[in-house]
């Protein structure tokens, strides 16, 4: 019981970590991409990543649905 504790507090702690950085490098990535892109470009870049998003969604339900047949 205790080594699968430790497992799972491993895995957390290296999840968190890489959830933390990938959001600082979001976060640190912003001044550059002000200097690069205009308004409407910052509109484009969210749209692409809205029909990104909702494709892995997408991808997802159907992985789950096949796992289940």
């Amino acid at each position: 019981m205790q080594l699968s504790v430790q497992n799972l507090l491993k895995q957390t702690s290296i999840y968190a970590f890489f959830s933390i950085l990938r959001r600082s490098a979001k976060f640190i990535i912003i001044p550059p991409l002000h200097l690069l892109f205009d308004t409407r470009d910052f509109g484009v870049l969210e749209i692409l990543a809205l029909w990104s998003l909702l494709l892995q969604y997408w991808v997802q339900l159907n992985s789950d649905a096949a796992f289940l047949r």
